[in-house]
């Protein structure tokens, strides 16, 4: 079977380039089992009490590091559905990294710096990318061409689950441009209902 690239670009509703948005292929055959092959550790770091990158899109079954570039010690936790765990207060990096085994869309917090909040989309399958400065992403090695894209960042109306966008039909690698519409930024600490008590 022929492997298709599909690149797309996305921007919001003023035409501005958006970064960071994670982009997959939607409608494909799910891959259910991990891959033969190990799928190289994701890194979620910790700098300037902040989590680097803000967004980072992972594959289900893949392992995140959580390093702590900091001089001070941070305490990780999520309480998200797809994957709650807690990194309880440490300083350079934990004895382990952590599996994200289930699709969907975590939450990272700081127990100790209320600002601290990342996002892991953890993708059904390795058809995931994110976009660039400029807005572009590329999938590589589809089987086919998925009938629809899924769209997803942490600043969208509504932000709860990816936004599901149909492919116009073609037969070649043309890039394609979607438009998505943004609230405001996400940068307001975590709600207290899913704080640590």
């Amino acid at each position: 079977m022929a492997q298709e690239t599909l690149s797309a670009r996305v921007v919001d509703q003023t035409g501005q380039a958006l970064p960071h948005a994670v982009i997959f292929a939607m409608g494909l055959p799910e891959e259910t089992a991990p891959s033969e092959s190990p799928l190289p550790e994701a890194v979620m770091d910790q700098k300037n009490k902040q989590f680097a990158p803000r967004v980072l899109a992972v594959t289900r079954h893949q392992h995140v590091a959580f390093p702590n570039s900091d001089n001070i010690r941070h305490h990780v936790y999520s309480f998200s559905e797809p994957k709650r765990f807690e990194l309880k207060l440490y300083a350079d990096s934990p004895e382990a990294p952590v599996l994200f085994d289930r699709p969907g869309i975590v939450v990272l917090g700081c127990n100790i710096h209320d600002n601290m909040v990342g996002y892991i989309f953890v993708a059904n399958s390795r058809y995931v990318s994110q976009t660039d400065a400029d807005g572009w992403a590329t999938l590589h090695d589809l089987p086919g061409r998925p009938p629809q894209l899924g769209i997803w960042h942490p600043d969208l109306l509504d932000a709860s689950q990816p936004l599901a966008l149909s492919l116009p039909p073609s037969d070649d690698s043309t890039p394609i441009e979607f438009a998505v519409t943004l609230g405001l930024p996400t940068t307001e600490p975590i709600p207290d209902r899913f704080r640590r008590r």
